[in-house]
């Protein structure tokens, strides 16, 4: 027994310090997973339940995703009864929010009919934002029964219904997320000022989903939920030209779907937000990697400035929790492009099969991700005519199986494609559903090379905004759709004067760059001997806007040259920001250098006051 013991003692206090030492060293996986698994409790005990959900009077049964319940309906049939129980706490909040597809005519709770005189007819008929209902007066402790009538006029019956997050749960979780993204990126090296920065961004990307709708700044929201939806309920794949968006590659559907089943078995069953929340997870890792991207390449203290410019980039802040495959290929794409700028200054072979592999994952997510494998093709140039790489060291095992992985990545996108031609004998086109856009809804340009060499300043300066609609707008001309769509989308917003100031501020930081590189590049073979790697930069600029030219040449569409597509185009122009910036610092000249570094600081400050003003206007 004594033996045993002087066993048995030492491992276990040996074991109780390896279990120790190891929480310790992982605190920065523990601490957030404990922040969350708190969150999870708490949210779910002041949330009601509902449960129960019974439809009525439809030709087929009941289809339930969460809080989303649809079913075919019937051309005889005009009225649907839905019935449910509520599992209601006096502490929680009685505050629903219902989507009725199309009107909502009564609601009974506990046999009591609730008044709803003070809701606008326009909202009880708005089947895609619906309202928010107080159901206090009528809700009791315990188990409540409710019923309610849809008038459908055509097309799918549905009904959501869920409970709202009280404002303290919102604030909670946020404050939960920013603890445990705030470990994570102190564990991957950024800095406090960083960590910073981006948090404050984190929290208006979470108000502006907090409050608004899927439908404020996305059109094509309605036709990816339906790709989600279907994939849901077939676990497959729909057919690439049976509905609006289903000519894109599914990857990201499917990520989103599981995301889906995930907050549904943990019991959150919002089905737009937990979409939303997907979009918002994806952009925050597109700006994680833009910020290691920015922190490679940049040294000097405009680091902060660049990246202030880009998690406050107005339009960023939108698209941060749309309802789009457009945000997971930013964060595909982001990937690739730090492993690539990470073996442009490190030629090490893992680096350029992750930019590989991650290439495939854009292209398998968005046809747009293709752009990244001419940029790739230029850094391999680049590499190989400093004689950085050999063939030997490039060609490896390593990087035949990254462009196995690549290819069968990208055959999830254009197989599909070919599958349709070739099996089915039907011809999609790369962007079928164009067909749409055409001179019936007015959204149809002209492609004269004026419209893509000439720029109309009068225009920029007088509107604030771009809409594909309106040839006032602009939206003829190549370089005012480029970018007033790269500062607030397709979309209008609030505070037009400060958009026109914004948008002044944008052209004078594209002179302040341009016309030193321009005028260098005309006139030195070298212009820029201490940063070689612009030519890099310089290049993927010009590849992205060349791409997005092609794409409205091919179809002449305004939405065709929406700067939302190269997006991400954003990193390499604030890196030959800064280049140009290193420059005329290290040709002591101050005062110029100065005027770029305002120029930087005063847009990132309105932009920052652009955003809060959406809200608070």
């Amino acid at each position: 027994m004594e033996e045993t013991d002087k066993i048995w003692k030492p491992q276990y206090r040996n074991m109780s310090n390896n279990w120790m030492s190891r929480l310790k060293s992982d605190k920065y996986i523990c601490v957030p997973i404990a922040v969350l698994l708190v969150f999870l409790v708490a949210s779910r005990l002041f949330a009601p339940e509902i449960h129960n959900i019974k439809l009525f009077n439809g030709s087929a049964p009941p289809v339930s995703i969460g809080s989303y319940y649809s079913q075919k309906s019937n051309p005889n049939i005009r009225h649907y009864l839905v019935s449910g129980d509520i599992l209601y706490h006096s502490y929680q909040s009685p505050v629903f929010h219902i989507t009725p597809d199309d009107c909502l005519r009564y609601l009974i709770v506990n046999e009591s009919p609730v008044s709803l005189t003070e809701i606008p007819q326009q909202q009880l008929c708005d089947y895609n934002n619906g309202f928010n209902i107080n159901l206090g007066l009528y809700l009791k402790g315990g188990e409540n029964s409710f019923r309610m009538d849809i008038e459908d006029f055509g097309g799918d019956f549905a009904i959501k219904m869920y409970p709202l997050c009280p404002q303290g749960m919102k604030a909670f979780f946020v404050i939960a997320f920013l603890v445990g993204f705030g470990f994570f990126w102190k564990k991957i090296g950024l800095d406090n000022k960083s960590i910073f920065i981006s948090s404050v961004a984190i929290i208006i990307y979470f108000t502006n989903l907090f409050h608004s709708v899927p439908s404020q700044y996305n059109y094509d929201w309605g036709g990816h939920i339906e790709y989600i939806y279907y994939v849901l309920s077939h676990f497959a794949p729909p057919v690439p030209n049976a509905g609006r968006e289903f000519y894109h590659p599914a990857l990201y559907y499917y990520i989103t779907a599981l995301a889906i089943k995930i907050f549904g078995f943990l019991g959150y069953n919002n089905f737009d937000v937990n979409i939303r929340l997907v979009s918002l997870g994806f952009f925050i890792g597109f700006l994680t990697f833009s910020t290691l991207t920015l922190r490679q390449a940049i040294k000097s203290r405009f680091y902060y400035l660049a990246l202030s410019a880009l998690v406050f980039w107005p339009v960023g802040v939108t698209m941060a929790s749309r309802i789009d495959n457009d945000i997971p290929l930013y964060f595909f794409y982001s990937a690739a492009f730090y492993y690539l700028v990470l073996w442009i200054n490190n030629p090490t072979s893992k680096f350029l099969n992750l930019a590989f592999i991650f290439t495939g994952l854009a292209v398998a997510t968005k046809s747009n991700g293709v752009i990244l494998f001419p940029i790739i093709g230029v850094a391999i140039a680049y590499k190989w005519k400093q004689g950085s790489v050999t063939f030997k060291e490039l060609f490896n095992r390593q990087l035949l199986i990254s462009l196995l992985i690549t290819f069968a990545l990208c055959s999830t996108n254009f197989g599909r494609t070919a599958y349709q031609h070739f099996i089915n004998g039907t011809s999609m086109g790369i962007i079928p559903n164009t067909g749409i856009f055409g001179d019936g809804i007015g959204m149809r340009v002209m492609n004269r090379p004026y419209y893509f060499l000439s720029f109309n300043y009068d225009i920029f300066m007088q509107e604030p905004f771009f809409t594909v609609w309106n040839d006032q707008t602009g939206r003829q001309y190549f370089w005012n759709t480029l970018l007033k769509s790269s500062l607030f989308g397709e979309f209008t917003w609030n505070e037009p004067t400060l958009a026109i100031i914004l948008g002044f501020i944008l052209l004078l930081m594209i002179l302040y760059a341009a016309v030193p590189v321009i005028s260098l590049m005309a006139s030195n073979r070298r212009p820029f001997p201490e940063s070689p790697e612009i030519k890099f930069y310089l290049i993927t600029l010009v590849i992205s806007l060349l791409s997005l030219a092609m794409a409205r040449i091919v179809y002449p569409l305004s939405c065709s040259q929406d700067f939302r597509y190269i997006y991400p185009v954003i990193i390499p122009c604030l890196i030959i920001y800064n280049i140009v910036l290193e420059r005329h610092l290290a040709k002591s000249l101050h005062r110029i250098y100065w005027l770029g570094i305002s120029l930087v600081s005063s847009f990132a400050l309105l932009s920052v006051a652009f955003i809060i003003r959406q809200h608070f206007h």
